[in-house]
């Protein structure tokens, strides 16, 4: 990275002399303060610059040529400063809601994450409203890891993570025994010159650069993840013992019911559970039974605090930094075959077009009857003829979409689902060279159907097996069993096309799950899509979330409340109106037809289904994706775009969420009756600190799984440097495209100056490179050969080349 070169901004000794400026001042006493003579050639350049600052209303020039800073009125804010691809938004929130974009020159000596004042500039009609860094307020705790290196003179801190625009330089009294090439955590000292490189102090040494297992560290350092529980935490877990078949007074008694769990074959925890029985009547009884977490984890205990303050267990390549601790969320918490449980149980009465007719949410003991698989239930479904919704999934277009749908770029980066359970796949047995062979997509035998619920940021898609399954299997399995599985799937299509009736879009998503050997190396990849066993358990937990939602909605009227009872909702709000527009013109122009005017979900899903048996399905999925909105944890509801419901909240997996936990607390109260006034005021500002406390650490989360995925495929392109490979374009910019090989399972950017057979422009408006001479078109899907050149482990990066 290069170093920061020495120079003036006038920009800023401008503002820092009229700040503290009692009287405007005139360019010459500008000058005189900053010691530049008006002969000189540095007074032109403190001219350009005053009326620079006068033209973007910074600076307000008096009569007679005297100058002062502007007042704020509206055109100053605070807020923290983030940065991506050499630019930086500094997200203000009162006294409105906005992000200012800040050009790296205007940035001073802010780094990411630090609390910053901004000056905002006039608003230019059609362009984001534009600011400058005047002064950092707090800086950011957070860690540095990178790489140390030495020039000869000094040693700097190169950081991994392309937030950090600059290198730190650290003195040798700060190396705490660190040495060149290795992998180190450093924290900021400080950057008291702007034209200086800012300085750090080394803290940890993790080990030599470039080892996988040095590297991954570096991640759950970077992302501040905690590496254990505190000693109180432990304990607090320790004492609780599992529950006996005693029932205890207020729990329903469902110990001789038939329930079942649905889960990966490696999942370590089981927080969901379902049950189906036929009524006499002709309606049907779903029960949604979850893991009864707050039994164990009260208010306020030293469990509560540092599972709010985690907010989401975080799912990386290599390990799962868990929401609890393992007693608890593997043993106590977790619904295992066999035995008693407590739970929290949805008990929902339908017709059997779907209609909800009755429900109850009780404290429960039950006993999981049998642990399924995915894979077992698919070869039930498959077994028995299942009829499915979803046209076969096309496994390298999944691919493709999928990384272009969570590329940096993107909109919706980062707003993954944290929906892997159990732990990683470790073996020793395979090399990485066998990498390619050993990544394998999913069968196209086995049809999935779309969803949106991992994009939006809730439960997602689960792992299909890389490996043959076996037809035996239903065969193996007790007819009871079987007949519970066909009903379950046979009312889950029900529940999934009612939900795409009344609004919820059918996006296809999926993910990537890498197998590693004992250090960590990647050697071997498999494509998680959705099947019609994930869909099963995916419907049930998506009408039992609503339905608690939709519950707590109406005691506002039974309990004559102005509003609803305090809640922490997961809403999704409508597409921003300009991204949607940009999409479709997009897509428009790969020569599908996209109705006019302002899109419903029902139109979106047209658009899916209409291309859902072409080549462009993937990328007119992944357009779409990226151009709605994120969603988060709230105490208002707004309901929830993507899945089509007006009530939505998290319910079903209090062992790896906050806000499950927290629903569980409140419908516990509120089964009790109506709760004080104060009691109210207190749950709703409660709910709100948790909405945020858990948005911003979800994101995080995502942000860390991603990091370690592209790491995982840093690693992977390593061992293939100078091969050739088949791909597709993941992302166009105006500096080359980024090209995924679905092979690899791995995204890399094939940079413009590689280009040599033209002469390339950027076509903003429809998102592609187009060659001046030749009109050769680079766009999202478009095929082509690409050489990996060049791989860096610190960035998490792949550079490639086109062959010779």
């Amino acid at each position: 990275m290069p170093r920061i070169p020495h120079h003036r901004n006038f920009r800023e000794e401008i503002q820092e002399e009229l700040k503290h400026s009692k009287n405007p001042l005139s360019l010459l006493d500008l000058g005189k303060r900053l010691r530049i003579a008006s002969s000189a050639v540095e007074h032109e350049m403190l001219k350009q610059a005053l009326q620079s600052l006068v033209d973007q209303a910074i600076v307000h020039k008096h009569p007679r040529r005297k100058f002062s800073l502007t007042p704020p009125n509206g055109r100053e804010g605070v807020g923290l400063i983030s940065f991506r691809h050499g630019k930086a938004i500094v997200y203000i929130s009162k006294p409105t809601q906005q992000e200012i974009q800040i050009q790296r020159q205007h940035t001073g000596n802010a780094l990411d994450g630090d609390t910053v004042r901004v000056l905002i500039h006039a608003r230019v009609i059609g362009k984001r409203r534009q600011g400058e860094v005047a002064e950092v307020i707090t800086r950011s705790s957070q860690p540095i890891t990178g790489t140390l290196e030495y020039d000869g003179s000094f040693y700097y801190l190169v950081p991994d993570d392309e937030r950090y625009h600059v290198d730190f330089i650290v003195a040798d009294a700060n190396l705490n025994g660190a040495k060149a090439g290795e992998k180190v955590v450093g924290v900021f000292q400080q950057w008291s010159l702007r034209q200086a490189s800012p300085e750090a102090r080394i803290v940890e040494v993790l080990g030599n650069s470039g080892q996988a297992q040095v590297e991954f560290a570096s991640i759950v350092k970077e992302f501040q993840l905690p590496a254990s529980f505190p000693s109180p935490v432990e304990q607090e877990a320790q004492a609780w013992s599992e529950p006996t078949e005693v029932v205890p007074d207020g729990r329903l008694n469902l110990l001789g019911d038939t329930i079942v769990t649905i889960d990966p074959v490696d999942a370590r925890d089981f927080d969901d559970a379902l049950s189906f029985k036929t009524l006499s009547n002709g309606e049907v009884e779903l029960g949604v039974h979850i893991a009864d977490v707050s039994h164990y984890v009260q208010e306020g205990s030293h469990l509560d605090v540092e599972a709010l303050r985690r907010g989401t267990s975080t799912y990386l390549v290599h390990k799962v930094v868990p929401m609890l601790p393992e007693h608890l969320s593997n043993n106590v918490c977790s619904l295992m075959p066999d035995v008693p449980r407590f739970a929290f149980s949805v008990i929902m009465r339908f017709s059997k077009t779907g209609v909800l007719k009755s429900h109850t949410i009780s404290e429960t003991l039950i006993r999981s009857s049998r642990r399924f698989t995915y894979e077992e239930v698919q070869d039930i479904l498959d077994a028995h003829g299942a009829s499915t919704i979803a046209p076969p999934a096309d496994p390298g277009m999944q691919v493709i979409a999928q990384q272009a749908a969570n590329h940096p770029l993107s909109s919706q980066a980062g707003e993954q689902a944290l929906s892997q359970r159990g732990g990683y796949h470790v073996s020793s047995k395979t090399s990485s060279q066998q990498l390619a062979a050993s990544a394998r997509p999913v069968s196209k035998k086995r049809k999935s159907k779309s969803k949106d619920e991992k994009v939006l940021g809730t439960t997602a898609t689960r792992e299909v097996a890389p490996t043959p399954t076996s037809t035996s299997t239903a065969h193996a399995v007790d007819d009871r069993y079987v007949q519970l599985i066909l009903q379950l799937h046979e009312f889950a299509q029900t529940l999934y096309s009612k939900r795409i009736q009344h609004g919820g879009i059918d996006f296809e998503t999926q993910e990537i799950k890498y197998q590693l050997d004992d250090q960590l190396m990647p050697v071997g990849g498999s494509v998680k899509v959705r099947t019609d066993a994930t869909s099963l358990v995916e419907e049930c937990m998506l009408v039992a979330n609503r339905v608690v939602a939709e519950h707590v909605e109406k005691l506002k009227k039974t309990w004559r409340l102005p509003e609803p009872p305090p809640m922490t909702y997961r809403i999704h709000e409508e597409p921003d109106v300009e991204k949607l527009a940009d999409a479709v013109r997009v897509i428009r122009s790969l020569g599908v037809d996209v109705p006019s005017g302002k899109l419903t979900p029902m139109q979106l899903n047209a658009v899916l289904h209409a291309v859902s048996d072409k080549p462009e399905r993937g990328v007119v999925s992944m357009l779409l994706l990226r151009s709605m909105a994120k969603a988060v944890y709230s105490e208002y509801n707004v309901g929830h775009f993507g899945l089509g419901f007006t009530a939505y909240t998290h319910f079903t997996s209090p062992i790896r969420r906050y806000p499950d936990l927290f629903v569980h607390r409140i419908l516990k109260e509120y089964a009790k009756g109506k709760p004080s006034a104060a009691r109210l005021h207190q749950l709703h500002d409660q709910a709100g600190l948790i909405s945020d406390q858990c948005t911003v650490m979800e994101r995080a989360a995502v942000e860390a799984e991603r990091a370690s995925v592209k790491l995982a495929q840093a690693l992977i392109a390593q061992e293939h440097v100078g091969e050739s490979f088949e791909g597709a374009v993941t992302g166009v910019t105006s500096f080359g495209v980024f090209v995924t090989i679905p092979k690899l399972l791995c995204e890399g950017l094939l940079h413009l100056k590689h280009l040599q057979d033209d002469y390339y422009y950027f076509d903003e408006q429809r998102l592609r490179l187009v060659g001046k001479s030749k009109r050769r078109i680079l766009k999202y899907g478009s095929q082509l050969t690409v050489v990996i050149a060049r791989v860096d482990l610190t960035k998490r990066m792949i550079d490639f080349t086109v062959p010779v």
